[in-house]
């Protein structure tokens, strides 16, 4: 019995990657080898999308979890394929989506576009700073918009990093390594002041 199935596919050619989306009707079976196979990403064939990279068992534990939130399916894809091999990326393709996804996994970061349709990651970083749930989660914002009143109202809103578009892969990466580590550091410390709280 088909299953109706959200499927991305690329189109490579050298460095430079086409995406598109489509609705595809799938059987278990198809679905099944499609993930078997690693859904053919890295041959450029269709590819299963559940907005979520998959991660073993033995890996989940410590693998940190980034919130990739854009409404631009390349540049989900770009962010997507350089962070998968050390990270589990899951995806939103806008605002309200990254809010619920946020929700539901709980992230150790979230890289957020700025503008995109229903809700904008202005919007998104507010709701979720304002949240005792997801108030922890370090943001990084991703916006063609760069000057200095357009990042002032990303950090009033409780954004952590901002970063303009175009950017270097590399200065994106430095900066979610070393807000993770730094979350890290911060709930290591405080998870040992509390063990030696007497009780």
């Amino acid at each position: 019995r088909g299953v109706d199935q959200h499927v991305v596919v690329l189109a490579r050619n050298g460095e430079r990657h086409l995406a598109f989306e489509i609705e595809m009707l799938l059987s278990a079976d198809a679905q099944a080898a499609l993930h078997a196979i690693g859904a053919l990403g890295e041959c450029g064939g269709a590819v299963v999308d559940e907005h979520v990279t998959p991660v073993s068992g033995e890996q989940e534990a410590d693998v940190a979890t980034l919130l990739v939130v854009d409404d631009s399916a390349d540049m989900r894809t770009y962010v997507r394929e350089h962070f998968a091999s050390r990270y589990r990326v899951v995806e939103a393709v806008d605002g309200a989506e990254g809010i619920e996804r946020a929700r539901e996994v709980v992230p150790d970061l979230v890289i957020s576009d700025v503008m995109m349709p229903r809700m904008d990651g202005n919007a998104l970083c507010r709701t979720l700073k304002g949240d005792p749930e997801t108030d922890f989660i370090p943001i990084i914002l991703l916006t063609a918009r760069a000057s200095t009143d357009d990042r002032v109202v990303g950090f009033i809103g409780g954004a952590d990093d901002y970063l303009a578009k175009p950017f270097e892969m590399r200065e994106l990466e430095a900066r979610v390594e070393n807000l993770i580590a730094s979350r890290r550091r911060l709930r290591e410390r405080f998870a040992g002041e509390r063990a030696e709280v007497p009780p």
